[in-house]
């Protein structure tokens, strides 16, 4: 990720970067989570948020709301994988990064350190 995002691990941030390459405005995607401020990050076994605060720029603010991107991964350990979701809110602003793991258990991913491989989505999944 070009921008001076701290805040986000190098999992988080291969992620943010899939899913910036794929979205016709990734420049206010990244104009965003340069101002990104991490609010927590929590692993439920079953999926993996972070949460984060940036600076609410209108002219930064996206057209769409609700699931902003997505990309898939295949993950060591794991048969099925993993989708990752960015998400912003009615206003337009990005606040969450969700990692799903697709009915397997992800406790035991360390998300600090696990190296991803992106894939494409399985036939019949919705993508952004």
């Amino acid at each position: 990720m070009d921008t001076n995002v701290t805040n986000f691990n190098a999992t988080e941030r291969k992620v943010l970067d899939w899913i910036i390459g794929d979205q016709a405005d990734g420049e206010a995607i990244r104009a965003q989570l340069a101002t990104a401020r991490q609010v927590s990050r929590r692993n439920t076994g079953a999926d993996f948020y972070t949460t984060f605060q940036v600076v609410p720029d209108p002219n930064h603010r996206l057209a769409r709301t609700q699931l902003v991107g997505d990309a898939w991964a295949r993950v060591p350990g794991l048969i099925r994988g993993m989708t990752f979701l960015l998400w912003a809110n009615q206003d337009g602003f990005l606040f969450a990064l969700e990692g799903a793991g697709l009915g397997e258990d992800i406790s035991s991913v360390n998300f600090d350190t696990v190296q991803l491989e992106r894939r494409r989505a399985p036939t019949g999944c919705l993508t952004s």
